[in-house]
């Protein structure tokens, strides 16, 4: 089977299946959300940019239009949203010494936890905040997540 490699560009969401790998790149104060469906070995990766928005033409750009909308490609493609489970990265506060700061890590982490929340989504382990930014590997054969950072360098969640 050809395994392919993936990249999630900015406001945009994949959905595979094993054996792929999701890759986020350049991830600051937006999130990656990784969800996976352990029984069909399919999996998501949406890299969400801000916490809450109303344009529909971009639901992946926003934590509020995101989750609902990766529930309802899920459930098409038969999983069910009660055994997925989400891996969250990111929400790091890149530019802590500028002058009106809009907190917008801090406020994606809220978002995208109050939305996961509101779909019993069980989180199975986060890499969330800090000041550096992260690259992102989602293995869609097991589900593990490695990330790479400046900062601690190379390690897996």
């Amino acid at each position: 089977m050809v395994r392919n490699f993936l990249y999630v560009s900015m406001g945009k969401c994949v959905i595979s299946e094993s054996p792929d790998v999701l890759i986020c790149k350049g991830l600051g104060s937006c999130i990656a959300l990784c969800l996976y469906d352990t029984y069909k070995k399919l999996g998501v990766l949406a890299h969400i940019l801000l916490p809450e928005g109303q344009d529909h033409t971009k639901p992946f750009f926003y934590a509020n239009l995101a989750v609902p909308e990766i529930i309802c490609e899920l459930k098409k493609r038969g999983s069910n949203k009660n055994i997925l489970w989400a891996k969250i990265i990111g929400g790091a506060n890149i530019f802590l010494n500028e002058e009106n700061n809009l907190n917008i890590g801090t406020r994606n982490i809220q978002s995208i936890m109050e939305h996961l929340e509101n779909y019993k989504i069980r989180v199975l382990s986060t890499d969330l905040g800090g000041n550096s930014g992260r690259n992102v590997f989602f293995d869609l054969k097991d589900g593990s997540v490695r990330i790479f950072t400046y900062e601690k360098g190379e390690y897996i969640i």
